[in-house]
């Protein structure tokens, strides 16, 4: 699959730009964990932060947005009568490796492989993987698409393919997250199916690095953005496989409802709550995968 009017960015600089302008109009950065907050008459007055140089910090504030990605449950959990936050996470893994072969030149697009794969292995190989059953045997049989490639800065490559982590779903994340073994080779494999040019790289595996986290997904995929139960606590997250996308719309909807300004329509289909509202469940739902 290509997306023809699609493209791909640098999501670490968009964020260092974002936070670098936060700074210039006087934002100020504390790295830590949340120890507590105090609160009065359902209303949040200050939170207390562990820093990262083991001093404690209490930080008081008018309204409190919790935009903690996947552990914004924990956070909420820290609040009295806070209504729980419905979330799972899974774990997406990107392969980061050096293409020393100039095989995909640095101006190739992002490519999205739609057809199922049968990975390429020797007749030796398939037994073995048999032979161990699990998601080892799993590699034998046809696999989903979805293997993802393009090019990264000083001649890197950044691979994916979501399928192969897709058992581990998580209510409750770690903050250390541990990656299947053979998972760059198996993406590498995967690639070499549609990018025959790869093939030389499995005859000795190149290094590689893995980076990822998780995709943070709501019932219905679609975003928890607004208001919480306590009186200035506001919720931010959800944002499923669609994060850099849809960040700065869902941030400037936050500061819509932060700044008590009018909110669009449609904006009720984000609001963290719904799923507790009788009449939002009785609405017809849209699959977003025939979007």
């Amino acid at each position: 699959m290509f997306g023809r009017l699609c493209g791909w960015m640098n999501a670490q600089q968009m964020a260092n730009q974002v936070i670098e302008e936060a700074r210039n109009e006087g934002v100020q950065f504390i790295r830590g964990k949340l120890s507590s907050f105090s609160i009065h008459q359902n209303q949040l007055n200050s939170a207390t932060v562990l820093t990262n140089n083991g001093t404690s910090v209490n930080i008081d504030f008018g309204n409190f947005v919790n935009c903690a990605g996947p552990f914004a449950p924990r956070v909420n959990n820290f609040i009295p009568n806070a209504f729980p936050l419905s979330l799972r996470n899974e774990v997406h893994a990107k392969v980061i490796m050096r293409d020393e072969l100039g095989v995909i030149p640095s101006t190739a697009p992002l490519i999205i492989w739609d057809d199922p794969i049968d990975l390429p292995w020797t007749p030796s190989e398939r037994e073995d993987l048999k032979s161990i059953g699990g998601l080892e045997a799993k590699l034998t049989e046809r696999l989903p698409p979805g293997v993802h490639l393009r090019p990264y800065p000083n001649g890197y490559l950044l691979m994916l393919w979501d399928w192969v982590h897709s058992d581990k779903e998580e209510e409750s994340p770690s903050e250390e997250i541990s990656y299947y073994d053979l998972y760059p080779e198996v993406v590498l494999r995967g690639l070499s199916v549609a990018i025959p040019g790869l093939k030389p790289y499995l005859d000795k595996m190149p290094k590689t690095m893995i980076d990822g986290g998780y995709y943070t997904k709501s019932i219905d995929n679609k975003p928890l953005i607004g208001p919480g139960n306590i009186k200035n606590l506001y919720i931010c997250t959800g944002l499923s496989g669609y994060g850099i996308m849809g960040a700065a719309g869902a941030g400037e909807l936050l500061a819509k409802y932060v700044s008590q300004s009018s909110v669009p329509d449609y904006a009720a289909h984000f609001l963290p709550y719904r799923f507790s509202d009788p009449e939002y469940l009785k609405r017809p739902k849209i699959n977003h995968r025939e979007l």
